[in-house]
C-alpha cells in the first residue's frame, strides 16, 4: 500500500476515534484491520459469503472465510440456542427439581 494511502487510512481512523493511545498494549489501525471489520460486519448481517468474497475482491472463498470469517466464542453462544429441539425431560415444566427451586 502506498505511503499516502496509509496516511489517509490512519487520518480517517483517528477522526473516527479508532486510534488508541500509543503504548505496550495498543493496536494500530491499518487497511487490513478495516477490511477485517468490514467482513465481520457483513458476516453479522448474514450477508452471503460469496457476496463478502466479491466485496473483498478475493479470488478464493477459502481466503475470505478462513482469514476474515473466523468465528468467536460469542458467535457460538449467540447462534446455537433455539436451533435444536430440547427433550421434554430438560424443560422447566417437566423437571420437578427446577420447579422446586423456583417456587
Amino acid at each position: 500500500m502506498p505511503k499516502q494511502d496509509r496516511r489517509i487510512v490512519r487520518k480517517d481512523a483517528a477522526f473516527a476515534g479508532l486510534i488508541p493511545q500509543r503504548g505496550a498494549t495498543s493496536r494500530r489501525v491499518d487497511f487490513h484491520c478495516l477490511r477485517k471489520s468490514c467482513a465481520r460486519i457483513l458476516i453479522e448481517l448474514n450477508v452471503h459469503p460469496k457476496l463478502i468474497q466479491q466485496t473483498l475482491r478475493h479470488s478464493d472463498i477459502r481466503l475470505t472465510m478462513d482469514l476474515y470469517g473466523e468465528l468467536g466464542e460469542d458467535d457460538l453462544f449467540r447462534e446455537l440456542p433455539g436451533k435444536f429441539p430440547v427433550p421434554k425431560m430438560f424443560t422447566a415444566a417437566s423437571n420437578p427439581t427446577t420447579m422446586a427451586t423456583t417456587a
